[in-house]
């Protein structure tokens, strides 16, 4: 019933009207009639499969059925695999789905060498041309010794020049350890800076960026990950896949102290836009990089800004509401990076500020916070409803489930496919306590608490390399 569903939508209806030629209003119940049918079609994403997913983010797209999008979306992400990433990724691309097309992206590069093999025997003989052309793009001594000897006997492999390339890895890497001159010092050193890292895995970091204590702006950072005991004021640079920590560094504090501030992640990078240092309002934008382990400054919001909330959408920097020098904000910004500058885009249905933003599959959620009506505390069990879900599709806002706990003033990130809320205020207390959110289950669960209470902290996640542990 679902495929025959989606077939009808993408071409009878299409058919229909093109010779109806509906009015604008006409057209608008159809399409709310389709969205309806096509949820009951689809509860919970249960009957979508990999027959029919294609099918239905056409009818998704044509007749802009946001939700039917959202369930392709969230039913391809979990399946991802390392047959399928590569056609995810080039579909998504297409209709221009860029955060799924992005989590394919990064899928693919952790998996590459399972990827390209299952390239190449799909169909061998049109593909060995490409073989030896695209093996050469590996870095084969980041690739773990195993996978290396296991490839000595794949015959898809047998005929190619890369056994010799394999060969040589295989030995420049156990040159280095035995040939070095000095084993003893190599095995005691807990760093191991001169071996060549091999990895094939990432592990998300979350960190816990400026807010206010005793009275001042803080600009230091806090991390915390899978692994750690509690909260700290360093960041592992390489994690041994059995969690233990190759080296950390310290993570260096913000040009400018902060609290308040917008915060957003994209792989290795965090943008922090705006906040408050205890005397003014600021406009100023920088982010860290992990790999160059430094703060860089980018071009200032065209307002000044304390309270907003910042995501990263279909690739875009989205900074959401806040509280400026005349009060609440409903406006949306987005950086234009490929011009360095800031254009207005859809804005909130409500004056709002210091909430938390969070972005899942080109769908943004606004939650918490405070508004313009007597200071009433957002998205709380006894606080008033109001549309916190943003979709790209229909460049529309609508009502999304409410949080478990009020809270304004509190970090949020998206780790573990879950979305992490940290500190804040509940009206009465600063907070320490840590709740996430699966979007899958429509639930709260409270998690460990950090070990400050913070108010007007900010959130993100970022990834650090996993190298897996060889025997020697």
């Amino acid at each position: 019933m679902n495929k025959n569903f989606a077939l009808r939508i993408s071409h009878s209806c299409l058919m229909s009207f093109n010779t109806m030629k509906p009015r604008s209003g006409d057209l608008a119940v159809v399409i709310n009639f389709l969205q309806e049918a096509a949820i009951n079609s689809f509860p919970n994403g249960s009957n979508v499969s990999e027959d029919n997913v294609y099918c239905l983010m056409e009818a998704a797209d044509l007749f802009q059925l946001s939700a039917i999008r959202t369930v392709c979306c969230h039913y391809l992400s979990s399946t991802l695999n390392s047959s399928n990433c590569l056609s995810v990724y080039v579909r998504a691309k297409l209709r221009r789905y860029h955060d799924l097309a992005h989590m394919a992206f990064r899928y693919a590069l952790q998996n590459f060498d399972k990827g390209l093999v299952r390239w190449l025997k799909y169909d061998e003989a049109s593909r060995e041309d490409h073989q030896d052309s695209l093996i050469s793009k590996l870095n084969l001594n980041l690739v773990p010794m195993p996978i290396l000897v296991s490839c000595k006997t794949d015959h898809l492999l047998s005929n190619s020049k890369f056994l010799s390339r394999v060969d040589k890895a295989i030995t420049d890497i156990l040159s280095e350890r035995y040939d070095s001159g000095d084993i003893k010092k190599l095995y005691s050193s807990s760093k191991k800076t001169h071996w060549k890292h091999r990895y094939g895995a990432e592990q998300e970091v979350i960190l816990a960026l400026g807010g206010e204590s005793n009275g001042r702006a803080l600009g230091s950072v806090e991390c915390f990950t899978l692994g750690f005991d509690t909260w700290r004021c360093v960041i592992p640079s390489l994690i041994q896949e059995n969690g233990e920590f190759v080296d950390t560094r310290v993570i260096p504090t913000m040009q400018h102290p902060r609290l308040y501030p917008a915060v957003a992640t994209r792989d290795y990078e965090v943008f922090v836009a705006g906040g408050y240092n205890v005397s003014s309002l600021l406009n100023s934008v920088e982010y860290y990089s992990l790999q160059s382990h430094v703060w860089t400054t980018l071009t200032p919001l065209p307002v000044s800004l304390q309270g907003a909330g910042a995501q990263f959408v279909d690739g875009c920097l989205y900074i959401v509401g806040g509280a400026g020098q005349t009060g609440y904000e409903k406006r949306v910004w987005i950086y234009e990076e490929n011009q360095n500058c800031w254009q207005e885009a859809t804005p909130m249905t409500t004056h709002r500020g210091f909430l938390g933003v969070a972005c899942i599959l080109g769908t943004l959620f606004a939650l918490g916070g405070l508004g313009q009506y007597l200071g009433t505390l957002f998205d709380s069990y006894s606080g008033p409803q109001i549309k916190g879900r943003y979709s790209t599709l229909t460049n529309e806002w609508s009502y999304m489930s409410q949080m478990s706990v009020p809270r304004s003033d509190f970090g949020i990130t998206l780790g573990f496919r879950r979305i992490y809320c940290l500190g804040g205020h509940d009206g009465i207390h600063y907070l320490n306590t840590v709740e996430k959110y699966n979007p899958h289950t429509n639930r709260w669960h409270c998690v460990n608490a950090m070990q400050v209470r913070r108010f007007g902290v900010t959130a993100g996640t970022v990834h650090v390399p996993v190298i897996k542990e060889e025997p020697i």
